[in-house]
């Protein structure tokens, strides 16, 4: 184990990565950034606590942890990079405090044992493939997308891609948005061979008339689907 000093304020780009044998770290609450890497391959870590004092957690931070189960995000980590907890397999429980606003590309991707999912009221922005490959994930919370209004493109771009444990899609899903942009749904639900039947109105309140391109591929592979894509 490593407990870093209080006189240290940034945890450098690839620190520790690749020390196999660290099962745990104590950060102190003068850290405010995490660089590029800082954590990534490190194949023993269990387990981490993020201090309320961080502000930035660069890209791949947790990258291909695989023994990590359990994390917290504080609040005022506002500036999160992609990748964070990429192919963290045994990843079971992750929390995001509120003031969070946004999710970025790729950060619970290949998450396998990663079967709950709960946000922040805040979130505002989600990008792309976010739990991509998490096949333990098997229901999506009522209302985990009620604050996105709007979408940019590709921003549900493969968003659950491969989840083949997922059974369930709530209908309000995307109750509040009303407009898309290029392949903004690409792929979402690609591959979620668990999909037995879609909900009504899922897409209901999206403005003007479809552009099917934002739409290619969004259920592609999900072999459990029968029956007919309600419009209602």
């Amino acid at each position: 184990s490593i407990t870093i000093p209080e006189s240290v304020t940034e945890i450098n780009r690839h620190t520790f990565k690749g020390c196999t044998a660290l099962k745990s770290v104590t950060i102190p609450e003068s850290v405010t950034e995490i660089g590029d890497g800082a954590f990534r391959d490190c194949n023993a870590l269990e387990s981490i606590v993020l201090p309320e004092s961080i502000c930035i957690i660069k890209e791949d931070v947790f990258d291909s942890c695989v023994n990590l189960k359990t994390i917290n995000i504080p609040g005022n980590a506002t500036n999160l990079g992609i990748s964070i907890f990429s192919s963290c397999f045994k990843l079971e429980n992750i929390t995001i405090s509120e003031g969070i606003k946004k999710i970025p590309d790729y950060m619970f991707r290949k998450c396998k044992s990663l079967s709950e999912i709960t946000l922040p009221t805040t979130i505002e922005q989600i990008g792309m493939k976010v739990f991509s490959g998490c096949t333990s994930l098997k229901t999506i919370p009522v209302g985990l997308f009620k604050n996105i209004t709007s979408v940019t493109q590709g921003v549900f771009y493969e968003t659950f891609l491969g989840c083949t444990g997922l059974n369930n899609i709530p209908s309000d899903l995307f109750v509040n948005i009303k407009n898309t942009a290029a392949v903004a749904f690409f792929g979402t639900f690609s591959g979620c061979t668990g999909l037995t039947e879609l909900p009504n109105g899922l897409f209901r309140n999206i403005e003007g008339k479809p552009v099917w391109a934002d739409f290619g591929s969004t259920f592609e592979n999900c072999t459990g689907l029968e029956g007919y894509i309600p419009n209602d």
